[in-house]
């Protein structure tokens, strides 16, 4: 993975590699930035993922990546920094192979008959869909919300196979949500003309307004408020763009965004 410092000084370089997981801060000095963004040298999925809280807001701070992320990715709170957990990382400096610790995967399943020839072959994807489902699962996070504040999650083990499939199915479809490779048609609507300036933001009764006049429709109080990680996606996406004027694609992905919001609610109570 190519890493990129956010700060550059004079005489030292502005990039290193490494072969192995890294946090942010691993190269860094006081009076530094550490690093900017991550560069995986070929396309890989992976989570991301906070080592600790420093808000009760409750456990939120995983989310699906598969391209080149930055320590913020997660959160952009002092303390929250993402760390990056790819799928794949390289083997022999040639092929890839799957970034699981063997010892580990075998606990994972300790709990569960061993499969017979007919079962289900279990690909990575599928284990990374399984932890994907199991960091959502909001009993997962109300049981273990005191943990999660100071350390990353750990992974359950599946009661049984019947339960794992579940879980990966589910887990693989809010990951494709989050990757926005798969969204619900929204609901949502932006039906007064204008300017289309973001100016002052609010909320009132199932309506967005960006300014005094103008508003999206048909927003959830769920979605508004819904947090993934440290943001509040449906409120700082907006905020982000305060003083700009929204094009056509800019109102179709806002209308997207909250659909995704309301998706993941669903989906996370179907985990359970």
């Amino acid at each position: 993975m190519i890493f990129k410092r956010g700060l550059n000084q004079e005489g030292a370089a502005p990039i290193f590699i490494v072969d192995c997981i890294s946090e942010s801060r691993a190269w860094s000095r006081p009076g530094m930035q550490g690093i900017e963004s991550v560069a995986p040298l070929y396309i890989n999925h992976s989570i991301a993922a906070c080592r600790q809280q420093k808000t009760n807001d409750g456990f939120h701070h995983v989310l699906a990546s598969d391209d080149i992320i930055e320590s913020s990715y997660v959160s952009n709170k002092t303390g929250e920094i993402t760390s990056q957990f790819p799928l794949f990382i390289l083997h022999d400096g040639y092929g890839r192979r799957a970034n699981f610790d063997e010892r580990k995967l075998q606990e994972l399943f300790s709990d569960v008959e061993q499969p017979d020839e007919k079962s289900h072959k279990v690909y990575p994807e599928d284990i990374m869909d399984y932890i994907y489902a199991s960091l959502h699962s909001p009993s997962y996070r109300e049981k273990y919300e005191e943990f999660l504040k100071t350390d990353f999650p750990r992974v359950p083990r599946p009661k049984n196979w019947k339960e794992f499939w579940r879980l990966v199915e589910l887990g693989n479809k809010l990951r494709e949500l989050h990757l926005m490779h798969e969204v619900p048609k929204s609901k949502v609507v932006f039906p007064i003309d204008g300017d289309n300036i973001v100016e002052k933001i609010s909320y009132d009764g199932g309506k967005v307004y960006i300014n005094k006049t103008q508003y999206f429709d048909n927003v959830s109080e769920l979605a508004w408020n819904f947090f993934i990680g440290g943001y509040q996606p449906a409120q700082k996406w907006l905020k982000d763009r305060k003083g700009r004027e929204l094009n056509t694609d800019d109102i179709l992905h806002y209308e997207k965004i909250i659909a995704i919001l309301e998706e993941t609610d669903r989906i996370m109570e179907q985990i359970g």
